[in-house]
């Protein structure tokens, strides 16, 4: 029993549909690959009902409760999503690659290194924010509030490029030997 339709058009609707693409840009694939592979290794047939979220229904209303103490968490619960190398197939069927697929597939294999100079500045971001709001923000809500579109593009763009180091903004200033402040 569930009141998020994603799960369970993950595992009923999908499935097979990022299995064979070899889950490449898929949300939460680490979790669902696991989760396909406990639900198969199961004996018994599994079903699962939707309820409408916020009705009152106490088991409904409990795993909420659990959800969002689990947020408010300083350390994260250690879960094994390990998976056995027989089902852990790797890589999309050729029948359904498209170049557009192969690309995002290249982008994630693709390691991200971390430049210093936008630790700094997201560090510089966290702290700001946490002194207005009194809640310290992780790298990925700050990322993730640089994009909302409530904010105009320009600006979103500004905030993209400070984060980066892109801008003429901060110590940058300090290095013209030149310059009188």
């Amino acid at each position: 029993m569930t009141d998020s339709k994603y799960a369970i058009n993950s595992l009923t609707k999908h499935l097979p549909t990022w299995e064979d693409a070899g889950w490449i840009s898929i949300t939460n694939s680490t979790h669902l690959k696991a989760t396909a592979y406990h639900l198969r290794k199961c004996l018994a047939q599994t079903g699962f009902i939707w309820v409408k979220g916020h009705s009152g229904l106490h088991g409904n209303e409990q795993a909420d409760h659990l959800a969002k103490e689990g947020t408010n968490k300083l350390t994260e619960d250690s879960i094994d999503l390990t998976i056995p190398n027989e089902f852990n197939l790797q890589g999309a069927k050729l029948a359904t690659m498209t170049q557009a697929l192969a690309y995002k597939g290249i982008r994630e294999q693709k390691k991200k290194s971390e430049r210093p100079i936008t630790k700094n500045f997201l560090d510089i971001a966290r702290f700001a924010i946490q002194n207005i709001t009194g809640q310290l923000e992780t790298d990925e809500s700050i990322w993730k509030g640089s994009e909302n579109k409530d904010i105009p593009k320009k600006i979103r763009q500004f905030i993209f490029k400070s984060l980066h180091g892109a801008h003429r903004i901060g110590k940058y200033w300090l290095n013209i030997p030149t310059l009188k402040i």
